[in-house]
């Protein structure tokens, strides 16, 4: 029997289980190297919301992720938010928004050696077209349960435990354990300036983000395997075509448990973003 789904931001809204300690450091474990960072906003020390975001500017600490998570920044009352790109962690805040496209610009504000970071997101001059393979790409959660899943079907997770070494939260029960993956996900392009509102179902909770996603076109990738376990945290994550250019960001995607259809910001609509970030003096 099939059944409906919404499509819905990516964010993750994590609840906590336990914790034995305090954070002590600004490092964590991770032994890949990649454009992409896991972002947190924090709740009493402890993770709350999440998203992804990308590297666009090395010397001055410039990352694009999507405004919506952004948003929720005025919503718990602070201005920063945790950055953890391969493996440090840093303070962040919010740079720039364009008034409608669901992206934002952000910086590091604590200390940093650029010369440490991998190279910056390249954006793409050509726009996609149907069929074209691109790469979903971010950090998110999943559940032990998943992992397994994914483990026995060929497709094991890269596992960063910052859920587990950084901020030390231990959880009783271990098919409910849950920690943050690296994914990369191949995926094909099905849809062209697709309209949000356009999706039976869906639904913005105020005006202005209804405006927001119903003026915005997207574009809609189809994933070339079975995503078990939610899409949410992957928001702001970038979507690479096959030369390793940037061509969107990561908006929403199939809610519940699993799904394979993502709808994307497209970056060809952020041009005078892109001018901002080489003429921004911080």
């Amino acid at each position: 029997m099939s059944r409906a789904k919404w499509l819905v931001l990516l964010l993750l809204v994590i609840g906590v289980a336990c914790k034995d300690d305090e954070k002590t450091n600004d490092t964590y474990p991770q032994d890949l190297v990649t454009k992409v960072a896991y972002l947190v906003i924090e709740n009493n020390d402890e993770p709350n919301v999440t998203a992804s975001g990308f590297l666009v500017e090395r010397e001055k600490g410039l990352f694009l992720t999507a405004k919506h998570f952004t948003s929720v920044l005025n919503k718990v009352g602070t201005r920063q938010f945790k950055l953890f790109f391969n493996g440090k962690v840093y303070d962040a805040e919010l740079v720039q928004l364009p008034p409608l496209r669901d992206a934002a610009l952000i910086r590091i504000v604590s200390n940093f050696d650029y010369n440490s970071f991998s190279e910056a997101a390249v954006f793409s001059q050509d726009k996609v077209k149907i069929g074209d393979k691109v790469f979903v790409v971010g950090f998110h959660q999943h559940h032990y349960r998943v992992r397994s899943i994914n483990e026995k079907m060929g497709h094991p997770d890269k596992v960063v435990p910052i859920r587990r070494l950084y901020y030390h939260i231990e959880t009783r029960d271990t098919l409910e354990e849950a920690e943050v993956v690296f994914d990369s996900l191949e995926a094909q392009v099905v849809g062209i300036e697709t309209r949000w509102w356009l999706v039976p179902g869906n639904r913005a909770p105020n005006f202005s983000d209804s405006l927001r996603y119903r003026t915005n076109p997207y574009f809609d990738v189809f994933t070339e395997r079975y995503h078990f376990g939610q899409f949410g945290g992957l928001s702001g994550g970038p979507v690479f075509n096959e030369k390793g250019e940037i061509v969107g960001i990561v908006t929403l995607g199939e809610d519940g448990d699993g799904g394979r259809i993502l709808m994307m910001t497209p970056i060809w609509y952020l041009k005078d973003l892109e001018n901002y970030i080489k003429e921004f003096n911080p």
